[in-house]
């Protein structure tokens, strides 16, 4: 807000911080190269091309059952059954051809893949990790 000098220097600083989140760096990015304009930059930043690629856009569209509002949507899928948006969603891949398959599980499989690989470092045996004896896990 009237400090561009100042906004460009912070949002390089954000975009090269290794503890920023990818879809947060990738926001900063696009602020440092809309900013980094000549005569305030001359130097074009390494992930400019990357930032300023096209990326395709798919619209998917579903025929919902209802409409309600804090009720979850719930679509006719393309074969017919009820679906939430994200059986939809894997059903239009499918559809598309290429081999797609997928499932949904909110990121169930890879917590069960990490538990699996990481059980004995959550349940080694060190003092006053579990604080109390109705803790069921590790702190």
């Amino acid at each position: 807000m009237g400090r561009p000098n100042e906004s460009l220097s912070t949002a390089e600083g954000g975009a090269t911080d290794p503890w920023v989140r990818a879809g947060s760096k990738f926001a900063l990015q696009r602020r440092v190269l809309r900013l980094s304009k000549p005569p305030r930059r001359w130097k074009v930043p390494s992930y400019a091309d990357y930032v300023k690629r096209n990326i395709r856009e798919v619209s998917i569209e579903g025929r919902p059952l209802n409409c309600e509002t804090g009720a979850k949507n719930v679509f006719y899928g393309y074969d017919g059954e009820l679906c939430g948006v994200e059986q939809l969603a894997l059903q239009y891949y499918a559809d598309e051809g290429g081999g797609w398959q997928g499932t949904h599980s909110e990121g169930s499989i890879w917590m069960t893949i990490f538990g699996l690989l990481m059980w004995d470092v959550m349940f080694s045996d060190i003092q006053d990790v579990f604080q109390s004896k109705f803790q069921v896990c590790d702190l």
